[in-house]
């Protein structure tokens, strides 16, 4: 059980659309999309001609489905990169007619031309082609969500009508890079195993001949065939036969693969993907409606430190975050005037805008690439712009860098308090960047939680102060949820206590202190449990003395067999102190406890100094750290251990 978890995540806008409202309804007009295109199968594609007949007594099928077939062919025809995708599927069961009528393809719009090139019906060995039939609707994934203004992501809806059991659905369509993409598009994704069993899942590479070939490991699983085209370049088939997926482990870190992932470039470096973008990164852009806000900046009679802060909160809060993972798959930012006149803007949108405003008050700033939840392993990462979600500002003053993220809220403090980015690493978008730079996130600058706990019994009842101080992104969160959101903590801080005393009651109200300089904010709660309420409740007899629970992001139980390491969760530091007076008991304190491996510090102390008194201290700092699997069973053990000594009872009869 937590005080008061991370309000982090809930910020975050998900509005996914229904597939079915992508469709053509009955009586009304269709919504209106791009066209979906009709094409051939290009001559470059290694089009299998037995896929229906496709057979295996290992893969049993889904869901009243079965995969025979998921083929990804890739080519690089007139400089533009095509990806023909092929799927084969056959339908076991009635169950399995619902989804084999409903076909979901998706594409970029920003990025992408999409063409559909086979839509077949196989019955009973004849093929029926319904490529010219068929009505398919192109749409939003997120349907009228706010982020949706920015997204090009589509899906294409391909419904094919009539099926039996024993049907078989052949969908193929290509994806051809725009020739109007800011960057060329070399890389090669192709996932070869997958959440259902597939009879073949292979990945065609044309190769062209003067690309240098860089391919991640692949499990020995994955057979790979190579040869040469006519005409120069490489061909390469990799083939996953009859892949049963395996059982997903917990904790592995997001940026390892539990299944084949195919992922191919020709970049050794990061250097090629920096130079492409940090033209347009670094250029000066026009700002519009806060040129005046800018001048007005600029001529304030502060230090750089100060004008630095002064438009990151500018940007934070007077420019509306839309989550989106970049809005057209390209980390492209719009203009600065753009962003400024519409009030919204994604991550790199943000990052961009404030990086002008630096650089016009004389302040250097870079834009830089990083993934909120992957960003830890962007040193391992093949170099792609796949790699990256978010976009944050490197700034560097008086000799010394600091990461801003404009787009977070709730933000206050120096520099030197301000809670850093928690991503890992990133990649500055500027001449002569090899590689992701790292981020420095010490654990207590990225959340600090100190509280003392006050038990004063007396022959009323129990009197309970708790007194708690807040830094990092735990200041951040406690501001944005009080002062922005209007929400009353106090509810959350009393139901914790609640649960543990039935019966108790609240004082007075939360008294809240924000040191916002210092990003430091304090609270005092007050409670009170009425004697009675002790008695009938039978807390006399086992009453509670306990810390928050640590050890809940931690591994559980020692894990049999596992094959991948475990990522720790955000970092952090925690105290916590309970002093307890009055009991009416000589408490034997526990014994200490002090716990440290790669991924946390832990430690107990407790003492009794005298009639009715105790005191317990708790320490937890948690690091950001990949344990091997071989070591995960020592740090389940070690977790084991928190749990058994967070939480003690006394009989106080």
């Amino acid at each position: 059980m937590r005080r008061l978890p991370s309000f982090a995540g809930s910020v975050l806008i998900a509005a996914l659309a229904v597939l079915f409202c992508a469709l053509p309804q009955a009586g009304a007009a269709q919504e209106a999309g791009p066209p979906v295109a009709l094409a051939p199968v290009p001559d470059w594609a290694d089009d299998l001609p037995e896929a229906a007949a496709l057979d295996s007594a290992k893969i049993a099928g889904a869901g009243g489905i079965r995969h025979l077939l998921k083929d990804r062919q890739f080519a690089w025809v007139d400089g533009r990169r095509q990806v023909w995708s092929r799927d084969v599927t056959q339908i076991l069961s009635p169950e399995g007619i619902a989804e084999g009528e409903l076909n979901v393809l998706e594409y970029n719009a920003a990025l992408e031309d999409f063409a559909l090139t086979r839509v077949s019906l196989w019955r009973d060995g004849v093929e029926t082609d319904l490529t010219g039939s068929v009505q398919p609707v192109a749409a939003p994934w997120e349907w009228d969500a706010p982020g949706q203004v920015l997204n090009r992501r589509l899906m294409v809806v391909v419904p094919v009508e009539g099926l039996r059991v024993g049907d078989v659905v052949d969908i193929s369509a290509l994806r051809s890079t725009r020739p109007d993409a800011p960057a060329p598009d070399r890389e090669v994704y192709a996932e070869l195993e997958f959440h259902d069993p597939v009879i073949l899942a292979r990945a065609v590479v044309n190769w062209p001949a003067d690309w240098p070939v860089n391919i991640r490991p692949l499990p020995a699983t994955v057979a790979r065939i190579e040869g040469p085209l006519p005409g120069g370049g490489t061909r390469l088939e990799f083939q996953r036969i009859e892949a049963v997926p395996g059982l997903y482990e917990e904790g592995v870190p997001v940026w390892i693969d539990q299944q084949a992932v195919l992922r191919m470039t020709p970049d050794r470096d990061w250097s090629a993907l920096a130079a492409d973008y940090a033209p347009y990164y670094q250029a000066d852009h026009p700002l519009g409606a806060w040129e005046d806000a800018l001048r007005d900046l600029v001529a304030a009679d502060a230090g750089a430190e100060a004008r630095a802060l002064a438009a990151l909160h500018l940007v934070q809060d007077g420019i509306d975050y839309l989550p989106v993972a970049f809005h057209d798959g390209s980390t492209r930012a719009r203009l600065p005037a753009e962003v400024i006149a519409s009030g919204y803007g994604d991550a790199a949108d943000k990052a961009l805008l404030l990086a002008v405003m630096l650089r016009r008050m004389g302040i250097a700033a870079d834009v830089a690439l990083t993934h909120r939840y992957a960003g830890h392993g962007l040193d391992q990462a093949s170099p792609s712009v796949g790699a990256f979600d978010h976009a944050i500002v490197r700034v560097r003053i008086g000799g010394q860098d600091w990461w801003l993220d404009p787009a977070l809220t709730g933000q206050r403090g120096r520099l030197a308090a301000l809670t850093p980015p928690d991503y890992g690493f990133a990649l500055v978008l500027a001449e002569g960047q090899s590689a992701p730079q790292p981020i420095p996130a010490a654990p207590e600058r990225v959340w600090t939680s100190i509280v003392t706990e006050k038990y004063r019994f007396t022959l009323a009842g129990l009197y309970l102060d708790v007194y708690s101080e807040h830094r990092g992104q735990s200041a951040d969160d406690l501001r944005l949820r009080h002062d922005e959101s209007g929400e009353d903590i106090s509810l959350e801080l009393f139901g914790y206590y609640g649960d543990l005393l039935p019966g108790l009651r609240q004082l007075k109200p939360i008294t809240l202190n924000d040191e916002p300089e210092a990003n430091r904010l304090t609270l005092h709660e007050s409670y009170f449990l009425p004697a009675e309420a002790i008695r009938l409740s039978g807390l006399r007899e086992r009453f509670p003395f306990a810390a928050e629970d640590f050890s809940s992001d931690l591994p559980q139980s020692p894990p049999q067999g596992r094959k991948f390491p475990w990522a720790s969760g955000p970092p952090g530091l925690y105290r916590h102190r309970i002093e307890v007076r009055g009991a009416g008991i000589d408490f034997t304190p526990p014994a200490p406890v002090l716990l440290e491996n790669e991924l946390f510090r832990y430690r107990l102390e407790a003492s009794a100094p005298g009639h009715g008194r105790l005191e317990l201290d708790w320490e937890f700092l948690t690091r950001r750290a990949v344990i091997p699997a071989r070591d995960v069973a020592k740090i389940a053990a070690d977790a084991r251990r928190i749990w058994d000594t967070t939480w003690f009872s006394w009989d106080l009869r």
